[in-house]
């Protein structure tokens, strides 16, 4: 009765894909779940390599006072040899995905200078209070 109500609401074209996904059900579940793992493994790998820029930069200029503000951080940023290959490997999955998208890119040196460009890794850099000051 609940399955002749539903298709009396779908039309022609609703009920033929209501019939595909009944067939199929457990392969398009299977790829959605895949996919939903997909991008949470490449959020975590996103993180990852985020708090390493993070811990690298105040690793190697902790005392500096050149991390006050966010100018001389932009240049120290453009001068500084930043080490991708290392960022790649703090996360062993192959795929990263930033937190505002859906979908999961290759992890690589280009995909990470992109995603961490300048205003991203000074984000990163900058305390949250010095944010909330201003």
């Amino acid at each position: 009765m609940i399955d002749a109500f539903i298709r009396s609401m779908l039309g022609t074209w609703g009920n033929s894909i209501l019939d595909f996904y009944i067939a199929n059900n457990f392969w398009i579940n299977a790829l959605i779940l895949l996919y939903a793992v997909l991008v949470a493994l490449g959020r975590i790998s996103y993180h990852r390599s985020a708090l390493f820029l993070s811990n690298w930069f105040q690793e190697k200029y902790d005392q500096d006072a050149r991390l006050k503000s966010r100018s001389n951080l932009i240049r120290l940023i453009e001068k500084e040899d930043i080490p991708w290959d290392l960022a790649i490997e703090s996360f062993w999955f192959p795929l990263i995905t930033p937190p505002t998208r859906f979908v999961p890119y290759i992890k690589n040196q280009l995909t990470l200078q992109k995603l961490f460009n300048k205003e991203t890794l000074v984000d990163l850099l900058r305390p949250l209070k010095e944010k909330r000051e201003k």
